[in-house]
């Protein structure tokens, strides 16, 4: 259910990230899978639900793993979808989330940043962050730069299947967001991420809660 890049950048979470995983398919076995569909249903509802517009002073983009360097076509989405905001929103900032996840390449912030430029988005209205590796990395970064400029109203942009999780995982860092679908169509994406996307929030979800419930000091600083 995890692709290649997601696996290669879940290993930067280290021995408590695999414990949590563990308790995780504990916990699918022990529901005969009912948790995960539970999970699976609310990642399908939050995609079909989301809005395309809305009035920000900032804008989040999520980052994506880069094919051969390049933005692939999710990613171009997000980014088709921030620059339409940034002309419906007059002074809006564009904060371009993702680092480098390979050496031969540049950072996913900087090559999205490279396709909106290409595209006419001004160099001035877009903030680059490069040192996460994944969402919730992408996220806690976001936080920072959001807390010191002040910002009131807040969108995050990504692809239909992701938001579900984008948006747990910002609650759980106290990250205000309002959420806003890449995708025109509110068909909430290919299955394959669909249940990708289920699995990894269940796995975040079981962390979460049994860190809380342990008072695990670790883990808490890991996901908060």
């Amino acid at each position: 259910m995890i692709t290649t890049s997601q696996r290669s950048r879940l290993k930067t979470l280290g021995i408590q990230g695999y414990r949590m995983l563990f308790f995780s398919k504990l916990l699918i076995l022990l529901t005969l899978g009912l948790s995960y569909l539970l999970v699976l249903a609310h990642v399908f509802r939050s995609g079909r639900r989301a809005a395309t517009d809305g009035q920000f002073d900032k804008v989040l983009v999520l980052g994506k793993t880069l094919k051969g360097g390049q933005v692939d076509q999710d990613y171009r989405l997000r980014l088709d979808r921030a620059a339409a905001l940034l002309q419906s929103n007059s002074g809006v900032r564009l904060i371009l989330l993702g680092g480098q996840t390979d050496p031969a390449w540049v950072s996913e912030a900087r090559a999205g940043s490279d396709y909106l430029q290409q595209r006419g988005v001004p160099e001035q209205a877009i903030l680059l962050e490069e040192a996460s590796r994944h969402t919730l990395e992408n996220l806690r970064h976001a936080r920072d730069m959001i807390e010191n400029e002040g910002s009131k109203r807040v969108g995050l942009v990504t692809n239909r299947y992701h938001l579900a999780r984008s948006q747990i995982i910002a609650r759980g860092l106290n990250l205000r967001v309002e959420p806003v679908a890449a995708e025109e169509s509110n068909w909430p994406g290919p299955i394959v991420s669909l249940l990708s996307e289920a699995y990894l929030l269940h796995w975040y979800l079981t962390g979460r809660y049994l860190a809380h419930w342990t008072r695990d000091k670790a883990s808490l600083d890991q996901i908060s």
